[in-house]
């Protein structure tokens, strides 16, 4: 090793990042069940309060509205909704996780 050289230390393998993949998906499905706790609470008013998990939830339901048009069972829409909603999540959580372990996989430049 030369003076004002770092170790260097390449025997122990990158540590894989598996953070968001869960985060994401979780967040989602914790507003799906406030968002499902205060109607019930409310007697199936959305309290204003939690109005603005609307948007977030129905937020990848909009892509399954191309596939499905009219659906005439609304539960069954919630339900695919829900699932299409957490496997969209979980799919950004794990291109997030990807591209974060990438950038940390590069070693940085030295002068």
């Amino acid at each position: 090793m030369y003076r004002g050289e770092a170790p260097t230390d390449d025997s122990r393998p990158a540590k894989k990042l598996k953070l968001f993949r869960w985060l994401l998906p979780l967040i989602y499905v914790g507003a799906f069940g406030a968002l499902m706790i205060g109607s019930v609470l409310y007697a199936g008013h959305t309290p204003a309060g939690l109005q603005f998990l609307i948007p977030v939830i129905a937020a990848p339901c909009y892509l399954i509205e191309f596939v499905f048009p009219r659906m005439p069972n609304l539960f069954l829409k919630l339900i695919i909704c829900v699932i299409f909603g957490t496997i969209f999540f979980i799919a950004v959580g794990l291109i997030i996780d990807l591209l974060l372990n990438r950038l940390r996989s590069k070693k940085p430049y030295q002068m």
